[in-house]
């Protein structure tokens, strides 16, 4: 799975919902408000876009993460 567009339906994104995934590449969030879980997207390394159309954007605290450029 390398390409994931979640619907206007979507409210939440569970906790570790894409831990791991080592295939993501790019994702977008067309729901009007989300709530991402912790650690979503955790060592998911290949992740090159994030597109956020959301007005309301919850997303739960977490520890800092070092993103290498």
């Amino acid at each position: 799975m390398k390409y994931i567009k979640l619907s206007t339906n979507i409210k939440e994104i569970k906790k570790r919902a894409f831990v791991n995934n080592k295939e993501l590449k790019r994702i977008v969030i067309n729901s009007e408000e989300i709530t991402i879980g912790k650690e979503t997207f955790e060592n998911c390394n290949s992740i090159e876009m994030i597109i956020l159309k959301s007005e309301k954007i919850k997303i739960e605290k977490t520890e800092p993460v070092e993103i290498e450029k």
